[in-house]
């Protein structure tokens, strides 16, 4: 049995959906969630080493953060506090990703996509 999301109706409404998850989600959440944006896949990309947060559907709860350190097409691998890897389903959880104030290796990643292409 599915998980339950009770966000998902008011997400599909709102255009501006880190907006939305940021009035609904829990108080505990949110102050953990500062400098930083929804992901949203179909509008941003994910890249190797973004330090990304999941926000459980149901709970709203954040259950881990860390670097990305292998994407699939429904799986995330992170690298949490350099100790151990975990595996995340992209559709159990809200994505969430830390702004950045100085470069690291997404342009280089980003670059190399490009040409890539």
């Amino acid at each position: 049995m599915g998980k339950i999301e009770p966000l998902q109706t008011l997400l599909k409404v709102y255009k501006d959906k880190h907006n939305c998850l940021m009035k609904y989600l829990p108080e505990k959440t949110i102050h953990q969630l500062t400098n930083t944006y929804f992901l949203d896949e179909d509008n941003e990309t994910l890249y190797l080493d973004d330090m990304i947060f999941f926000v459980d559907k149901s709970t709203g709860l954040i259950e881990k953060r860390g670097k990305v350190i292998k994407i699939t097409d429904d799986k995330i691998v992170l690298r949490i506090q350099n100790k151990y890897n975990v595996t995340f389903l992209k559709e159990d959880y809200y994505l969430f990703k830390k702004v950045r104030k100085r470069k690291n290796k997404k342009d280089f990643y980003e670059s190399l996509l490009n040409s890539l292409r």
